[in-house]
């Protein structure tokens, strides 16, 4: 019994302590120190760019490992990539506070990278040296690039005092990307985007598997906020990108990605007919998404900036302009001037069309992406050397999409600054001063207008003989009863007119109105104003200033139906139909060439004679018209309509009204039929001299015109 007694005692004091020893195993002081393994891990997480888990476990292993440079420096340069540069350089400065002489010479080269990021240009420059005088792997290439970046830093200095830059705020920006301001070009207080839904942030030359879509924000109780997505109706998917609005506003332009590699370009419409989809693919003969081409931006709808790494260029992303000439697409690298061995993007032209503003990484960045602008100089046909718009529009990272607003007196840009909510921000600029060059115009209106210009606007002296001067249709447009559409065809002939209005500001455009039928009232003679509204507001919406437009009504007066020798009627015309519209340019004596309508030449050698031809004869050189009225509505009588050589005008704006009568080339049959005009009770009739198409204004006639033309002598004795 005793034996049994002691037998379990023994087992059960084997058994306690045991138990003991298990416990105080699971005590820390116990526990078995972390091995190899968990920097393994780390270093693994830090390879395959899961930036975020490598941190954690980096911190982990170096809380308990703190004397290990190289985990550091990877703990550093994972908090780079989480754009968490502050921290970042914490670490290295750490890593070479230590005052081990055996630390990465990375190590430099990365702490010059975070100073330089954050805009500590004295100790980007410290750091930059000294890994270039340690490192025996140095890609001097590089660092003689930032070198030189460092030096543009601070010999440029900053702008701190004439503007100001601040994120648009939490209701605009988040966590991550959002790039690509655009103001609204109908609305105010109003710019869209493109948000970037990915965990990663945005690279500044993103790539197709990039997530976005595309949003507008709003002023609202003064600050910026987010309002809802740029239009439902095309607006699905997450991997669209904004690039930019049609002249008017209607359209929109954006990418979409087809394949891994390669985008395209749609364009939506915010009001689509019935025969219009909202939305289609933009097959631009020149500018293809698919290709590599980016940062669209619309100058008019036949003239776009954009950036390409197309082979003929001067080395990466260079800017390009392509306009309409002729009819057909050119296509121009802006030179050497603008473009550099680096990447030139996101270009905006200011509404004088002579400023350039654009983003370069080149060595005249001061780091990253800078916002630049160039001048265009008209005398040299050149652009300016770029000027870097100086802190605080720049950074010590990448700033890209600068615009101004309409009235200049502010910007927007994105930027992946230090201090953000994440990613690419959009920040909005004040400037003190207005930049003046989105408040002229210029003549003629664009940069890539200028050599043509001034080849063609010769002084008077030189001026070409009118038979020698190269010759260009204006088209004829046939019209119905009911308003005119606006269709592909129709289109391509006002973009003609367009083109040519563009290139020579300086002329007026006279839109001539024919019917087959006589009018009888005065609302008849009126009409195909209304029917002709779409044209005349095609026009305006793409350009051409109502100023610069005046219409004429004619009526039934001159068809261009003929007769030949044997009485035989022909026509001469491009359509049997008489109602027809042809345009013309006034104050074209100087231009290198001559506008002619379509079909004008034939009808002056085929032998044929008709009331259009010899009106046409009629108005050649100086005549003069009764002014029968000037009035801000229709006339209230009729009986003028009965006139011969009948002519209403109608000024651009559809509010005034001019009504003449008769075409006289001397000033006593003029004389004669204003006497009976004014004895009919048209009190306020005048004569008015005509030379072609234009009217003469008494203050411009000059001695050589008398000289040339007598009856003009006449005149001035009238007037007075």
């Amino acid at each position: 019994m005793k034996n049994t007694v002691a037998r379990i005692s023994f087992f059960v004091c084997i058994a306690c302590m045991v138990s003991i020893m298990l416990y105080s195993c699971s005590l820390p002081i116990f526990r078995q120190q972390p091995t190899s393994t968990d920097l393994n891990r780390a270093d693994a997480l830090f390879e395959e760019g899961s930036w975020k888990e490598a941190i954690t476990e980096y911190q982990s292993y170096l809380s308990r490992h703190p004397v290990n440079p190289q985990a550091r420096l990877k703990l550093g340069r994972s908090l780079m990539e989480e754009d968490r540069i502050e921290e970042a350089l914490e670490q290295f400065q750490k890593i070479l506070a230590d005052g081990d002489r055996n630390h990465p010479e990375e190590v430099y080269f990365r702490a010059g990278r975070a100073c330089h990021q954050l805009g500590q240009f004295s100790e980007a420059e410290h750091y930059y040296r000294q890994f270039a005088e340690r490192s025996s792997m140095v890609d001097l290439q590089l660092v003689n690039y930032y070198m030189k970046q460092i030096g543009a830093a601070r010999t440029a200095g900053n702008d701190a005092a004439n503007s100001l830059v601040e994120n648009a705020g939490h209701q605009v920006n988040s966590v991550h990307d959002e790039f690509h301001p655009v103001y609204s070009p109908n609305i105010g207080h109003r710019f869209y985007f493109t948000v970037h839904d990915s965990e990663h942030t945005l690279s500044i030359r993103s790539t197709p598997e990039v997530g976005a879509s595309m949003k507008y924000a709003e002023v609202t109780q003064g600050i910026w906020k987010t309002e809802g997505t740029l239009d439902d109706e095309f607006d699905h998917s997450p991997e669209l990108r904004l690039l930019d609005f049609s002249e008017n506003g209607q359209h929109v332009f954006f990418t979409r990605p087809v394949t891994d590699e390669e985008r395209t370009t749609l364009v939506g419409a915010f009001e689509s007919g019935p025969d219009e989809p909202a939305v289609r693919t933009w097959d631009h003969p020149v500018f293809q998404s698919r290709l590599g081409d980016r940062d669209l931006f619309t100058i008019h709808d036949s003239a776009y900036l954009f950036s390409s790494q197309r082979l003929e260029g001067y080395g990466g992303y260079d800017l390009y302009v392509t306009f309409k000439s002729s009819g057909n697409w050119m296509v121009q690298n802006l030179g050497p001037q603008i473009n550099s061995p680096a990447d030139e993007i996101a270009p905006f032209l200011s509404v004088d069309g002579r400023q350039l503003y654009f983003s370069s990484n080149s060595d005249k960045s001061i780091g990253g992406y800078d916002v630049f602008f160039a001048t265009f100089d008209d005398e040299m046909e050149t652009w300016g050397t770029p000027q870097n718009m100086l802190p605080p529009v720049n950074s010590g990272r990448n700033d890209v999409d600068f615009r101004l607003s309409g009235d200049g007196q502010e910007a927007l840009l994105s930027s992946d600054r230090t201090g953000g909510h994440g990613g690419f921000d959009i920040y909005h600029v004040y400037f003190d001063q207005p930049r003046t060059a989105q408040l002229d115009w210029s003549q003629p209106r664009y940069f890539y207008q200028v050599s043509a210009f001034r080849s063609f606007a010769l002084q008077e002296s030189n001026a070409v003989p009118s038979d020698d001067k190269p010759v260009f249709e204006l088209p004829v447009l046939h019209f119905g009863e009911r308003p005119l559409v606006i269709t592909p065809q129709i289109k391509g002939e006002l973009d003609k007119i367009l083109e040519f209005g563009r290139l020579y500001p300086h002329v007026g455009l006279l839109v001539h109105v024919f019917t087959e039928k006589k009018a009888n009232t005065n609302f008849g003679l009126y009409r195909p104003v209304l029917i002709l509204k779409n044209a005349i507001d095609y026009l305006q919406e793409h350009g051409l200033d109502m100023s610069r437009i005046e219409m004429r009504l004619h009526g039934h007066q001159y068809p261009r139906s003929s007769f030949n020798s044997s009485g035989q009627q022909r026509t001469a015309s491009l359509s049997r139909n008489d109602r027809r519209v042809e345009f013309e340019f006034t104050n074209t004596k100087n231009l290198p060439v001559r506008f002619v309508v379509a079909g004008e030449e034939h009808m002056r050698d085929d032998g044929s004679s008709s009331p259009y031809q010899n009106w046409k004869s009629k108005i050649e050189e100086v005549y003069f018209r009764i002014r029968l009225a000037d009035a801000e509505q229709l006339l209230k009588r009729s009986d003028f309509v009965q006139n011969e050589d009948l002519m209403l005008a109608v000024d651009g704006s559809e509010d005034h009204f001019t009504y003449y009568s008769g075409i006289f080339q001397k000033m006593e049959a003029a004389q004669k039929s204003l006497r009976v005009y004014i004895a009919q009770g048209y009190m306020d009739a005048r004569i008015v001299a005509f030379i072609g198409p234009s009217r003469i204004p008494t203050d411009l006639i000059t001695s050589e015109m008398i000289e040339a033309y007598p009856e003009l002598k006449k005149y001035i004795i009238y007037q007075k």
